[in-house]
Formats: C-alpha cells, structure tokens, sequence
C-alpha cells in the first residue's frame, strides 16, 4: 500500500549510544551513536535535552567520573615524581 503524498511520513531515530561532547554550556554537541546506523553524529545539547535527557544526565556523569579519576591519577604521580626528587617538564 502506498502512502499517501500529502500524508507526512516521519522517522524516529533512537539513540543507542552518547560518545562524546564538544563546546560548553549552551554550545554543548553529542556525538550520538544511532540504533540501526554506522555512523555517529554530532547533536545539538539542547536538542538531546529535549528528547532524551536521561542519556545525558548518564553521559555527564560517566564523563564526570572518567576525568575527575584521569585527575587524581595524574596529580598522584606529580606527587610521587617531586617527592621523589624527579623534574617535571610540560
């Protein structure tokens, strides 16, 4: 059966992964990884807010946590290398 022309067909795309963020506060994109595609792409903060605001509010958290470790693991070993009488060198 065909649809149809002056009916408006519309797709829902669902989100199966968020796997990166650029830019900050309003500017924030998502790189959102779709279910049933390959390739991921970049969306708007706000509009992921919208539609799926549990996944970002994970996404941040997850993100959070990651960086926050990245952090003391690496303010561990400047510790430990200046105690140790090592130079540090950026």
């Amino acid at each position: 059966m065909r649809t149809p022309k002056h009916l408006k067909v519309s797709r829902r795309f669902v989100v199966e992964e968020i796997r990166k963020r650029r830019g900050y506060g309003n500017t924030s994109a998502y790189l959102v990884q779709w279910k049933g595609y390959t390739k991921p792409t970049w969306v708007e903060g706000t509009l992921l807010l919208q539609d799926v605001p549990h996944l970002v509010r994970k996404f941040e958290s997850d993100y959070s946590q990651k960086w926050q470790k990245a952090f003391l693991q690496q303010k561990a070993f400047i510790t430990k290398v200046t105690k140790e009488g090592g130079i540090l060198v950026f």
